[in-house]
């Protein structure tokens, strides 16, 4: 039994190690942690994250280089159907910043009603999928955002040093307690 007091005191010496390991899996954590939580109120409620977001609703459905893309790989098809000609004829024109008009699609849906009835699923078909297609870049580019806004208004020095001082704690606490077994099923 008197020997004890002197293991316990080498245990002692040997929990940097623990400690350190605790510190850098909490501070990795930790940084995780700056991009996973969701933004918060105050973030949310920013006039410039705001006016971002309220620009890539406003502008998702508009004449822009994404657009002209996709319409440049349809005109780009050597065999493109009658309704993938309308739809096409339907962007001539557009400027940047212009949204396709009700009346340039009904006139587009009653061409084809005219000539090629047959073709007025396959039309719907693909302004569904243009529709599609602008939520999805929509959505990813909010993403994008969002990650911008955590990355430029979180300061990762919080989030490291929080993460680090909880995983030194844990790790502490850990070893103390695995320690403490030890000790009691070696009496």
């Amino acid at each position: 039994m008197p020997i004890q007091a002197i293991h316990g005191n080498e245990r002692r010496h040997s929990l940097f190690v623990p400690m350190v390991e605790g510190a850098i899996v909490g501070a990795g954590a930790g940084l995780v942690g700056k991009y996973v939580l969701p933004l918060t109120l105050e973030e949310t409620e920013d006039k410039v994250y705001s006016e971002k977001i309220a620009d890539i609703e406003r502008n998702k459905n508009s004449w822009n280089t994404k657009s002209s893309k996709y319409i440049n790989a349809i005109k780009s098809k050597t065999n493109k159907t009658a309704a993938e000609d309308v739809f096409v004829k339907m962007f001539d024109g557009l400027e940047k910043g212009e949204h396709v008009s009700k009346s340039r699609i009904i006139g587009a849906l009653r061409n084809l009603e005219e000539n090629f009835p047959d073709q007025i699923p396959a039309f719907k078909n693909l302004c569904k999928r243009s529709s599609g297609l602008a939520d999805k870049l929509a959505k990813l580019e909010k993403i994008s955002y969002n990650m911008l806004t955590k990355h430029m208004t979180r300061p990762a020095g919080i989030f490291l040093a929080t993460g680090a001082i909880i995983g030194t704690f844990v790790a502490v606490a850990h070893d103390l307690m695995k320690t403490e077994i030890k000790t009691l099923s070696n009496c």
